[in-house]
C-alpha cells in the first residue's frame, strides 16, 4: 500500500526519534540538551568530541531537531541526518549516507558537585560560640575568634594565624579526648569547637596555674 507524503514524513520522523514541536521524547539524545535555536527557529544542539589533548575539542557535532546535523572537523562541515539507532545516535553525511558513525547514546552533562561551604556558621568572636547558637569553629574557619582559640590551645605563636588548619583540629580533637564538658560527660571528639568544647577549654583555662602570679607570689613571700 502507497502511502501520502505526510505519512511518509511521520514515519520518517518515528524512526528517527526526532524532537517534534510538541517535545516528543528520545531515547538516544536528551531532547532538553535543544536550547539553542537557529534564525529560521530549529533548536539544535553542538556535541563536541574530546581529542586526546587535554581539553581539546577534535570534531562538533551539530544536532538539529528536525533530524538533520552537521560534523565540523577542522573548519571543513559535513552536512548529514541523525537517528537514533539499537546503539544510540548514528550520523550519516550526505556525502556517503552508507557509512554510519555511532556516537552512541548523548546526555545532559551532570551537574557540577558543590563544594561545601567551609565557612559557613563560622563565628566571628568567642562570645557568639553558646548553647542554642549555630556559631562554631571549624576546619576552614579565618576569623579573629580562630586566633584566641589557638592561644587558648597554647600554640605557639607562629602557628596562631588565625585560620583553622589540620594543626589547629589536631590540637582540639587532642583537647577533647583528654577533657570533659561542664556536666561531666566526655566531650564530641569531631575536632570542632562548639559551646561544649568551648566552655570547657574556658574552665581549662581559669584552672591552669598562671605563672605570672606565681612568681609575684614569690616575690611577696620573698618580702615577707
Amino acid at each position: 500500500m502507497k502511502m501520502n507524503l505526510n505519512e511518509q514524513m511521520s514515519r520518517i520522523k518515528a524512526m528517527m526519534g526526532v524532537i517534534s514541536e510538541q517535545g516528543l521524547s528520545l531515547n538516544c539524545i536528551s531532547a532538553d540538551l535543544f536550547t539553542q535555536t537557529t534564525s529560521d527557529g530549529k533548536k539544535y544542539y553542538a556535541h563536541d568530541i574530546p581529542s586526546s589533548a587535554p581539553g581539546g575539542v577534535s570534531e562538533r557535532v551539530v544536532f538539529y531537531n528536525d533530524g538533520t546535523g552537521h560534523i565540523i572537523k577542522r573548519g571543513i562541515h559535513e552536512a548529514g541526518k541523525w537517528t537514533c539507532g539499537n546503539n544510540g545516535v548514528e550520523f550519516r553525511t550526505d556525502a556517503d549516507p552508507n557509512a554510519v558513525r555511532y556516537l552512541g547514546n548523548i546526555t545532559a552533562p551532570a551537574a557540577p558537585v558543590k563544594e561545601p561551604n567551609l565557612t559557613a556558621n563560622c563565628a566571628a568572636s568567642l562570645d557568639e560560640i553558646k548553647a542554642g547558637s549555630n556559631k562554631i569553629l571549624k576546619h576552614g574557619c579565618k576569623t579573629d575568634a580562630v586566633k584566641k582559640l589557638q592561644e587558648m590551645l597554647g600554640m605557639p605563636t607562629n602557628h596562631q594565624t588565625g585560620f583553622f588548619g589540620n594543626i589547629t583540629k589536631g590540637k582540639v580533637i587532642e583537647f577533647q579526648k583528654a577533657n570533659k564538658d561542664a556536666e561531666g560527660n566526655a566531650l564530641v571528639v569531631d575536632g570542632k569547637v562548639g559551646d561544649k568544647t568551648y566552655g570547657a577549654l574556658v574552665k581549662a583555662k581559669s584552672s591552669a596555674p598562671n605563672p605570672e602570679a606565681e612568681n609575684n607570689t614569690d616575690v611577696v613571700n620573698e618580702n615577707y
